[in-house]
C-alpha cells in the first residue's frame, strides 16, 4: 500500500547540474535543510514539478545507498524537461514519491550473476540498480553491463563507467555505439546484436533491460535465442507511468490476459504483457473510410476519450447491451488511458443510430 506522504510534494533545491550528453543533464537535489527528500528502492521513480510549468515522472538514478541526496538524469524532450535544462544550482522545484515497484534486488536477484542491458537514456533507471549491486557485491555473482548509444558523445555517465564500473573486480563493461566514430576503438553495432555476439550463458543469470522499446523487443528476442527463459529477464515499464498512483489509466496493460494498472499492481512472474489495442474496446464498430481521408463511424454509442471514465462507460455498456450494442471509443492520444483532445473531431464524423 502506498505511503500517503508519497502524494505530497516536497520542496527540493537543485544543488548540482551535470551535462552528461548533448541532450541529457543530471540534477542533484536535496531538501532546503540539505537532506535527501525521501528513501527509495532501486528502479523507483519520482514526480518532479515546476509550478506554473508542469510535472513529469522521472527515474531516480542514484542508488538507495546514497543517503545524502537524490539524482535524476533527464533528457530534454518536452516543456518540463526544457525548463529543467535551463535551471541552475539554487533553483527550487517540488518532488514527490517514490512511485512504482522496485526491482527485487534483495529477493530474486540475490545469488545470481547479473546482466544489465541498456540503450541511450535507458541507463538512467538501471544506474541505481547497478550501483546497489556494486555496493552489496557479496550478495551477487559476476556483473555484466552492456550499454550502447548513438555515439560516444551520447553515452550517459561515461566518466563513472570508465573510472569506477570498469575498474571493479567482477564487473565487466561492454560498450557499443551505433556507427563508427573517429577516436572510438570499441565495439560498433546495435545493442541487441551485441548481446547475441557476447553469447552469455543462461546458468544462474538474471538479465535486466531498459532502453527504447525497439531495443527491448529485439534484445528479448536475442536473449530467447540464447536460451533465456522469461523468468530470467526483467525490464521497466515506466514509460507507461503518468500519475504514478493508478488514477489516470495511462498505465493500463494486459497482463496474462487481464487488464491491470501496472504502476500500482505487482506484475512479478507474468507470462505475457501486452499493449491494450484501441479496437479491444471497439465492439465491432462500423467504420467507413471517406475519399477525403476522413472516417464515418456508424454506431449506436460514441464515447469521446479513452481515459478511465470513457473505458468504464464502454465496459458497462457492453456488459448491459452485449453484442447488440455498437460502441466506438475515440481517442486522440496514442495510448489507451491518455487524455482526449477535441481535435479528435477533426478527422471523423459520427452517425448515431
Amino acid at each position: 500500500m502506498m505511503n500517503n506522504e508519497a502524494l505530497i510534494p516536497k520542496i527540493a533545491v537543485i544543488t548540482d547540474v551535470r551535462q552528461d550528453t548533448p541532450d541529457i543533464k543530471t540534477f542533484r537535489v536535496v531538501t532546503p535543510d540539505g537532506k535527501k527528500p525521501f528513501d527509495h528502492k532501486p528502479g523507483q521513480c519520482a514526480m518532479l514539478s515546476i509550478p506554473g510549468v508542469g510535472e513529469a515522472m522521472f527515474s531516480i538514478t542514484c542508488s538507495p545507498t546514497q543517503t545524502e541526496y537524490m539524482e535524476f538524469s533527464i533528457k530534454k524532450c518536452g516543456c518540463v524537461t526544457e525548463w529543467l535544462h535551463q535551471a541552475e544550482p539554487g533553483q527550487q522545484i517540488t518532488v514527490r514519491g517514490p512511485y512504482g515497484h522496485p526491482f527485487p534486488v534483495d529477493e530474486d536477484f540475490v545469488g545470481h550473476d547479473m546482466i544489465f542491458v541498456a540503450g541511450g537514456v535507458g541507463l538512467a533507471p538501471l544506474r541505481s540498480v547497478i550501483n546497489y549491486c556494486r555496493y552489496y557485491k557479496d550478495r551477487y555473482g559476476t556483473i555484466d553491463i552492456v550499454y550502447g548509444s548513438r555515439s560516444k558523445d551520447d553515452l550517459l555517465d561515461y566518466k563513472e563507467i570508465i573510472d569506477e564500473w570498469s575498474q571493479d573486480a567482477g564487473v565487466n563493461v561492454h560498450l557499443t555505439i551505433d556507427r563508427e566514430q573517429e577516436g572510438w576503438d570499441g565495439h560498433v553495432g546495435f545493442v541487441p546484436n551485441y548481446v547475441k555476439e557476447l553469447g552469455f550463458s543462461t546458468e544462474n543469470k538474471i538479465a535486466v533491460l531498459c532502453g527504447p522499446p525497439v531495443m527491448i523487443k529485439f534484445t528479448l528476442a536475442g536473449l530467447t535465442e540464447l536460451g533465456f527463459c522469461k523468468e530470467q529477464v526483467y525490464t521497466t515499464l515506466e514509460l507507461r507511468m503518468k500519475c504514478g498512483i493508478g488514477k489516470c489509466g495511462a498505465c493500463q496493460m494486459k497482463v496474462d490476459g487481464e487488464v491491470k494498472r501496472i504502476c500500482i499492481t505487482k506484475v512479478d512472474g507474468v507470462r505475457e504483457v501486452a499493449e491494450i489495442a484501441h479496437d479491444s474496446y471497439d465492439a465491432e464498430a462500423r467504420v467507413k473510410p471517406q475519399g477525403d481521408g476522413s472516417k464515418v463511424y456508424v454506431t449506436d454509442v460514441a464515447i469521446i476519450g479513452a481515459g478511465p471514465a470513457g473505458l468504464t462507460a464502454a465496459r458497462e455498456l457492453l456488459d448491459k447491451g452485449g453484442s447488440e450494442w455498437k460502441i466506438v471509443v475515440l481517442e486522440a492520444s496514442p495510448h489507451v488511458g491518455g487524455i482526449s483532445r477535441t481535435a479528435v473531431h477533426g478527422d471523423c464524423r459520427i452517425d448515431i443510430g
